[in-house]
């Protein structure tokens, strides 16, 4: 844990805390300024850490179903037999609809479990270009182009189907992470404040011209070539915000918990939906469209505490057990 870059754990910590805060409902208050930024920050974080370019495809497809397909299945399976045992328990079991389209297109407490199948596509489909293509620019011109094919597809109401559109989209964000770390932009100060100006300006900019972003249904609404800055800007922002926080040990505290939330944001996702619902239920908070903004932050710290806590037992007791190597027809 020690060659862990703190600064990019502290962004992911921030940054699911802002996806379970804004997914709480009308009692978050900035949530259409937390989705102009939340999933772009994760795609862009994935591809700072991209690394497989020299494996072969096959090892790279095994890496990637054992990181993200594996869990995929696990957590979807966990969590639809949680949620039926808990609204069979209260009572609510005529509230329960389930259609065999769920497992391709996950809806309900399961239905942030899409993100993992994003991160497949994207990250199999970045290896490919990364694999064949040597030159930087052009690697940007292909991501730009997915982006462009994708969000025309969107609006003229053309559904790529099992996320493939929203992973064409967050494409060019997983390069230019990708970018960012190989080119050490956050090592330079210099650099860092160049571009946290401009990310303010493209970040307020996109608030005020009222972008519309929402990443799983693949959703850009507004002028697009103002949707990606202002998106990115969002992104550096969190990402300059936590550098500040690992450079002053004053505040350890906080560092230590968004750290920790930043190592373990795949199981938080995967959970949180459910473990939100639990909360609810529970401890008799209301329902998403009658909380206060105090309602919302005490229902996030209870998912995000429930996520780690039914998480982690999954991830320790149940995801090493379950292995890819194990499958003849990938070896």
């Amino acid at each position: 844990m020690n060659n862990r870059d703190k600064t990019i754990d502290i962004a992911k910590g921030i940054g699911i805390t802002t996806v379970v805060w804004g997914h709480v409902g009308q009692s978050c208050p900035c949530k259409s300024e937390i989705f102009l930024f939340h999933m772009p920050l994760f795609f862009l974080l994935s591809g700072y850490f991209f690394k497989d370019k020299e494996l072969t495809f096959i090892n790279v497809l095994k890496k990637r179903i054992q990181s993200y397909l594996i869990p995929y299945i696990v957590f979807f399976t966990i969590i639809l037999l949680c949620f039926i045992l808990l609204y069979v328990s209260i009572g609510y079991s005529d509230r329960i609809y389930l259609s065999p389209g769920i497992i391709v297109y996950p809806y309900g407490v399961v239905g942030a479990l899409w993100f993992l199948l994003a991160l497949f596509e994207v990250h199999m489909g970045y290896y490919l270009i990364a694999k064949y293509i040597q030159k930087e620019w052009i690697k940007f011109i292909i991501c730009l182009i997915c982006l462009i094919v994708s969000q025309t597809a969107f609006r003229l109401g053309i559904n790529i189907p099992l996320y493939i559109g929203s992973s064409l989209s967050m494409m060019l964000f997983f390069h230019i992470g990708y970018m960012m770390h190989k080119y050490r932009i956050l090592d330079s100060s210099k650099y860092r404040l160049i571009l946290l100006v401009i990310s303010i300006l493209c970040y307020t900019g996109g608030i005020v011209s009222g972008i519309d972003i929402d990443i799983k249904e693949n959703k850009m609404e507004g002028n697009l070539p103002l949707v990606f800055p202002a998106a990115l800007g969002g992104s550096y922002i969190i990402i300059y915000l936590s550098y500040l926080l690992k450079e002053h040990n004053k505040i350890s505290l906080i560092n230590t918990v968004l750290n920790y939330l930043g190592q373990n944001t795949l199981l938080i996702f995967s959970m949180h939906l459910l473990c939100l619902e639990l909360a609810r239920c529970l401890f008799k908070f209301p329902p998403a469209d009658e909380a206060t903004v105090l309602d919302g932050i005490c229902i996030t710290i209870g998912g995000i505490i429930g996520s780690l806590i039914i998480g982690i037992q999954i991830k320790k007791y149940i995801l090493p057990y379950i292995k890819i190597t194990k499958l003849k027809i990938l070896s």
